[in-house]
């Protein structure tokens, strides 16, 4: 949710950083997160050829879901302690 001019919340939805700011970053986790399940889920109805490599490609999938974003956090916390930092040896 998000305060509007007004003060009211806004609902925003869950590809939204911001009202009307859509995020790729969501975006492309959902899609690999889905693709992840969906491997998993082909790997356990025995359609995979090996089990193994189902294996494999799910952990991938499943990497690809959620490493992204954590590494965004990980950039943009060093970049606020940066400039936090830089803050406190101006004044």
């Amino acid at each position: 949710m998000m305060n509007d001019e007004c003060g009211m919340i806004k609902p925003v939805g869950f590809f939204e950083e911001v009202p009307g700011v859509f995020s790729l970053m969501r975006l492309m986790s959902m899609i690999s997160l889905v693709a992840g399940v969906g491997a998993a889920f082909l790997c356990l109805a025995g359609v995979a050829v090996d089990p193994d490599t189902g294996l494999i490609i799910t952990g991938l999938f499943m990497g690809f879901a959620f490493f992204p974003k954590v590494m965004q956090k990980f950039a943009e916390n060093m970049v606020e302690q940066k400039q936090s930092a830089d803050y406190a040896d101006k004044r």
